[in-house]
């Protein structure tokens, strides 16, 4: 007589489905850590992105309007003076209803800094300029995430920028 047992039978099929959850866990775990690895990247670029223009931006401005700008907060907002009539004030600033940063320079439309998948969640400007100094020192706190955060990619960043008059 040819042929499989039941039990001979129910054994593969226990070892072929025991091979096949297996396969399509390491799947799934191959495209969640892919996922995280892709979030972490874009916010990471967007990190360096958003300091780079911020901090270009104050580095080369004239000086502060600290009547006009937001210090120590969350919703931060700066107001810088610029050279350049047409340029004329420069405003970087945290729009909390889309999370996202934005720049405007003069009467120009503001410019969003970051992708739609980032979310900012916190920008502070705070004056660090010491009494006395010739120097304006502005300091910069910010954090950001990926979407929803569910990856847990929310990442934060301090820096220091002088005006450059």
């Amino acid at each position: 007589m040819k042929g499989f047992t039941l039990v001979e039978t129910l054994i593969y099929l226990a070892i072929v489905g025991m091979v096949m959850g297996s396969l399509i866990s390491f799947g799934l775990s191959l495209s969640q850590a892919r996922e995280k690895t892709f979030a972490q990247q874009e916010v990471q670029a967007n990190m360096r992105f958003v300091l780079d223009i911020m901090g270009r931006a104050i580095r080369e401005s004239d000086g502060v309007d600290e009547e006009n700008s937001i210090f120590e907060s969350d919703a931060g907002r700066i107001q810088l003076f610029s050279a350049e009539a047409s340029k004329n004030p420069i405003v970087l600033l945290l729009d909390t209803a889309e999370n996202t940063v934005f720049i405007q320079e003069g009467m120009l439309v503001p410019v969003r800094l970051t992708s739609d998948e980032v979310n900012i969640t916190r920008l502070i400007f705070e004056n660090r300029t010491v009494e006395g100094s010739s120097k304006e020192t502005i300091g910069i706190e910010i954090e950001m995430g990926y979407g929803n955060d569910l990856l847990n990619t929310r990442r934060e960043a301090r820096t220091s920028v002088n005006i450059r008059r």
